[in-house]
């Protein structure tokens, strides 16, 4: 199951995303509290984290760019009623944000972005996991011409053809 964390200082903020994605299959961790959600970063594993823009203290910007150090997979949204143009530019160029989303939102739309978030989420885990395995498929292959190069060897005649030579002589 897929873990999100919204973080914004208004408690109405929360509660109301909180209800609209009860139905969802994701687990939600909800905070009010920037430092209670850093907190929450070190010890859980996010596949998106949703935060408000502005926050007494720390911005979202901040918190996300904290963020992206601590867990660079999870997907980061900024959630905001305020749409200024160098702000969204400096979340995108610092915390790499995934989507930028307005404050008042729509339900459809935001519930379509978390999906589609989560969606992108899976596909690179999968793609690591693929990766990984690809990998150590390499190196089971390398160690194996390691131990017995006549094993992988090929030899092509002048015509492209491979040489199969049983090695007896008929």
């Amino acid at each position: 199951m897929l873990r999100i964390l919204l973080l914004d200082d208004e408690e109405n903020i929360v509660k109301s995303l909180q209800r609209m994605l009860r139905s969802s299959r994701w687990e939600i961790d909800i905070f009010t509290d920037p430092r209670e959600a850093l907190h929450a970063v070190e010890s859980n594993r996010y596949a998106i984290i949703v935060s408000d823009f502005r926050m007494p203290g720390i911005n979202g910007v901040e918190f996300l760019e904290y963020c992206k150090l601590r867990q660079p997979e999870a997907l980061r949204l900024v959630l905001s009623a305020q749409c200024d143009r160098d702000a969204v530019v400096d979340a995108i160029n610092k915390a790499e944000i995934y989507r930028f989303l307005n404050k008042p939102w729509d339900p459809y739309e935001l519930q379509q972005t978390l999906q589609r978030a989560a969606d992108h989420y899976e596909l690179q885990q999968e793609y690591h996991r693929v990766m990984e395995l690809a990998e150590k498929q390499r190196d089971k292959l390398k160690r194996l011409e390691r131990e017995h190069p006549d094993l992988v060897r090929v030899d092509w005649d002048e015509d492209g053809a491979i040489v199969l030579d049983t090695g007896r002589d008929d």
